[in-house]
């Protein structure tokens, strides 16, 4: 028996990928009922699917695992920068409406994808999933490779849903070009924020959990607020 996978390398280039995580899902599953855990699960892949629809962007692809979402382009060119940027967008902001906290980046580099075998290495995703990792807030950035290749297409982000930041990491802070997933509904977005910080805080006050992971996860809470109040309050 031939267990080997069949590798078409002709399908490894360097692609768009965003990379989005759905925080604290792993501490969620642990501290509650199987059942509850699938539906919020559930929920945060309805919203993934309405905005991959919704975008009506059939070159785009996905894939999701655990607490993971994927979304890859089949190039890295410029129209295809357009869609995977706009499905992302809509992802992220839907999610936070609806209480679903997300962290994500966009990386640009050698991908490959095999779904039906469920296969997915490269850089790119390596690239997205770290870059995203180490920013202590919820928000979406986009990473150095993703500035790099965007300066060789002359793509001007000013005009789009990018702002520079000097945004909070794990010691310190570090500029990056974060979306501004308010889209105009800060103040919304602020109360999905404070919503989701009261009853973060709640829960794990009540699971006595360790009093300096409940103010972790209060500073993420706190950055992410004072990133909208800064960019989407008038």
């Amino acid at each position: 028996m031939n267990d080997r996978l069949d590798i078409d390398w002709s399908r490894v280039g360097k692609k768009w990928v965003a990379c989005f995580d759905l925080l604290g899902f792993r501490e969620f599953v642990k501290d509650n009922d199987p059942n509850y855990g699938f539906h919020r699960w559930e929920l945060c892949y309805a919203l993934f699917r309405e905005a991959l629809n919704r975008c009506r962007c059939p070159k785009l692809s996905f894939a999701y695992f655990s607490d993971t979402f994927l979304i890859y382009a089949p190039d890295d060119v410029a129209h295809s920068f357009g869609q995977i940027e706009r499905c992302s967008r809509r992802f992220f902001q839907s999610a936070i409406l609806m209480n679903l906290p997300l962290r994500g980046a966009m990386a640009c580099d050698e991908f490959y994808a095999d779904k039906p075998n469920g296969v997915f290495l490269g850089k790119a995703l390596v690239d997205a999933y770290e870059y995203g990792e180490k920013f202590n807030w919820i928000g979406f950035t986009l990473s150095p490779s993703v500035l790099s290749r965007l300066e060789e297409l002359k793509i001007d982000l000013s005009s789009r849903h990018f702002r520079k930041y000097e945004a909070p990491v794990k010691s310190g802070q570090e500029e990056t070009l974060a979306l501004l997933w308010g889209a105009g509904n800060g103040a919304g977005s602020i109360s999905a924020l404070e919503e989701m910080k009261t009853l973060a805080l709640e829960d794990m006050t009540r699971k006595q959990k360790p009093l300096e992971k409940i103010a972790r996860v209060e500073a993420i809470y706190n950055n992410s607020i004072q990133f909208v109040e800064i960019f989407d309050i008038p």
